[in-house]
């Protein structure tokens, strides 16, 4: 399946759209890769039917399959002066690309892919590449050698994107568990909060730089290469946080606390380092965005239960020393409207 530029774009712009209302990463904080707000987000099944129905040029291809045929969203015509994409499609002049051999139509002459169709190939073994094979194998076989049916093919797309979005999901979520922790009875509470808190400090980014949603809307929507790097380095602050705090021992008291955030900034640092290759794999696109609400969202609750473990272990703590960021950065999500 050859994926243009344009082509890509828009089939991860769109799913960006509709799930920014997912919304940003954290409520608002002290620290900059904090600053943003949690809203409600709506079913991945609504999203993923209208993320499937969306028809830029009126030719009744979706704009996601253009992206699986290679054809330009915008343009009805852009594979044939006459025919309208989706009737190119219908007459199988115009089949999916992947990395597998996809047999011709014998009712026609032409090749099993259209070479004069210009793009960028997902990389080889990715979701996009898989998605197109299995695409292509499970739209042959549900129509038995006919065509689907409008209604058929929606069908056929929708379980196919749930079926990816939910894989893509798995392939991004963190595989650290409780055995990844090293839980210390003898260790100190004040030293292990002050541990914490550096290591959040010491890996916080640029102002501007900290929201995934604004960034990625950016680099997705209008390919903005400093939106980009933005998200790159974000990327790599929620992974060093990851990295650094594994190297922390807990007390017992936050021990389960401590995992919670271990595993949920390696989540965000392995979608946001999905979301800066969705050229070669523009569906991963979707598992990343399918995580950034509720990993924040348990970060955020995550803080709270470390700021109310904080004040029963060592009492309110004074304003500069440890503990006290944790209590501030939990105190704030409740002021978010």
């Amino acid at each position: 399946m050859a994926l243009s530029a344009r082509s890509i774009r828009i089939i991860a712009a769109s799913a960006l759209s509709l799930v920014l209302v997912v919304g940003a990463y954290a409520a608002s904080g002290p620290l900059n890769f904090l600053k943003g707000r949690i809203v409600g987000a709506q079913s991945t099944e609504s999203l993923l039917k209208a993320y499937a129905a969306k028809d830029s040029d009126g030719d009744a291809l979706p704009d996601w399959q253009e992206a699986l045929y290679g054809t330009n969203p915008n343009d009805p015509h852009s594979f044939d002066a006459v025919l309208t994409d989706s009737e190119a499609v219908n007459k199988g002049l115009v089949t999916p690309k992947t990395s597998a051999v996809i047999p011709a139509d014998p009712s026609t002459n032409t090749p099993d892919t259209a070479a004069d169709v210009p793009g960028k190939d997902p990389a080889p073994g990715s979701l996009t590449d898989e998605f197109g094979r299995q695409f292509f194998q499970q739209y042959v076989a549900a129509g038995n050698g006919g065509q689907l049916t409008e209604e058929q093919k929606e069908a056929l797309i929708a379980k196919l994107l749930a079926d990816f979005s939910l894989r893509a999901s798995k392939l991004l979520v963190s595989p650290y568990t409780a055995v990844s922790i090293r839980v210390s009875p003898s260790a100190d509470v004040v030293t292990y909060l002050d541990s914490v808190e550096k290591v959040i400090r010491e890996n916080d980014v640029p102002a501007g730089a900290g929201e995934p949603a604004p960034l990625m809307q950016a680099f997705l929507e209008e390919s903005d290469l400093e939106a980009g790097k933005k998200i790159v380095a974000l990327g790599g602050a929620y992974g060093s946080i990851s990295e650094n705090l594994l190297a922390i021992q807990p007390p017992p008291a936050y021990g389960a606390q401590h995992l919670a955030l271990v595993q949920s900034f390696d989540t965000l640092s392995r979608s946001m380092k999905a979301v800066s290759k969705y050229e070669t794999d523009p569906l991963a696109v979707l598992g990343s965005l399918s995580l950034l609400q509720p990993t924040s969202q348990v970060i955020v609750n995550t803080f709270k239960q470390m700021a109310v473990t904080t004040i029963s272990q060592i009492g309110e703590p004074v304003s500069g020393t440890p503990g006290a960021l944790i209590v501030n950065i939990a105190r704030s999500t409740e002021q978010t409207p």
